[in-house]
């Protein structure tokens, strides 16, 4: 029996459509938390081609595709990385490409990253759009790892689902190896914000009991659901570890976002409409938490605050028949501000709202 240490969670409460019953797309009542009282039920993944695919993400929440990326691509893909990112990248914590302030140099990345990676892409995914590809790189610092959070909503996820693409570059495994946490993408209700991440870090050391580490060889693909909680371990190496990451939406659904309303109660969040244009114009993502992210205000929600104890928690984990690991519990330390190429990233800000893309550690 674990104790009964109470763990924020956030329920929204939500006007307007919640979406069809979940059986309508395949997904069982009981895989949607029992700690959210909205109606919401969570849409198929229809920019998957494969069925069996749809099934594991709404069964498991992610899977891999293995060697899926060329030799030829890899290469290729380190060539790009090369171009960019190579020279002059402080070796502290973590280093996102999509971070960057130069709206040019963003551009160049996602742009020859997505004309290299889109025919193979096209194998498994069907009518989708990317958000923004970007290179994550973990520096060797044993004591650095992600935390644990859950992925932003780039959609309305009462209407769509998204999925977080995460491709290896090299062999990852005790180099900073993705961790996810089984069956996590529908314990938290859509339009989420920043004010979820509150939720995984009153119980992460918890949580992370049941997180399941994700080896993988050069050019395999991890796809999941990016509702996933998930986080990523240090890279105990003597070498950088290289991803490419991004976001994988229907090609029907708008842009939306929900951020705080600043301008209101501190229950209060607006919901954005976004072109991607905005998110390149950005002068950086870390200032979406406040007023830097452009977007026309289309919907303000009112959000509230759960308690939910650890026991609830497992009684959860048990009724999915999600297993303890635990051999994912590593020292876990917050990212140290650093400036790359007038990239300034800063975890403390930065989980208070958006780990953009992919999470990717």
């Amino acid at each position: 029996m674990v104790g009964v240490r109470n763990c924020l969670v956030v329920d929204f409460i939500i006007t307007g459509n919640m979406g069809a019953e979940p059986e309508a797309y395949g997904v069982k009542r009981g895989q949607v938390s029992p700690f959210r009282r909205t109606g919401w039920f969570p849409k198929d993944y229809f920019q998957l081609l494969n069925a069996a695919h749809r099934e594991k993400l709404k069964t498991d929440g992610y899977f891999v595709l293995e060697d899926f990326f060329s030799t030829n691509t890899i290469r290729d893909a380190w060539s790009i990385y090369n171009d960019f990112e190579h020279a002059g990248v402080n070796q502290i914590g973590m280093y996102m490409s999509a971070y960057s302030n130069d709206v040019h140099y963003r551009k160049q990345v996602h742009n020859r990253l997505w004309k290299l990676l889109e025919p193979e892409l096209h194998k498994v995914f069907c009518e989708f759009k990317p958000l923004i590809f970007n290179f994550v790189v973990k520096h060797p610092r044993p004591k650095h790892s992600l935390p644990l959070h859950q992925d932003p909503a780039f959609i309305d996820e009462r209407e769509y689902s998204s999925i977080n693409i995460w491709a290896c570059m090299m062999d990852v495994v005790d180099n900073g190896a993705v961790c996810v946490i089984p069956k996590t993408q529908y314990v938290f209700p859509p339009c989420r914000t920043g004010l979820t991440e509150e939720a995984i870090n009153e119980c992460s050391e918890f949580l992370k009991r049941y997180a399941i580490p994700i080896s993988m060889k050069a050019g395999d693909l991890l796809v999941f659901d990016s509702r996933l909680i998930h986080y990523s371990l240090p890279n105990m190496t003597d070498k950088e570890r290289v991803a490419v990451v991004s976001y994988i939406y229907p090609e029907a659904a708008p842009l939306k976002m929900t951020v705080p309303a600043f301008d209101g109660d501190e229950n209060e969040c607006n919901v954005l409409e976004l072109e991607l244009e905005d998110l390149f114009q950005s002068d950086n993502f870390e200032s979406a938490d406040r007023n830097g992210l452009k977007g026309r205000v289309i919907d303000r929600i009112q959000v509230e605050r759960v308690k939910v104890s650890e026991e609830q928690w497992e009684n959860y984990f048990s009724s999915m028949a999600v297993k303890r690991t635990d051999t994912a519990s590593q020292p876990e330390s917050n990212f140290q501000s650093s400036t790359v190429k007038g990239t300034r990233f800063s975890w403390n800000r930065l989980i208070a709202f958006l780990h953009l893309l992919t999470d990717w550690i």
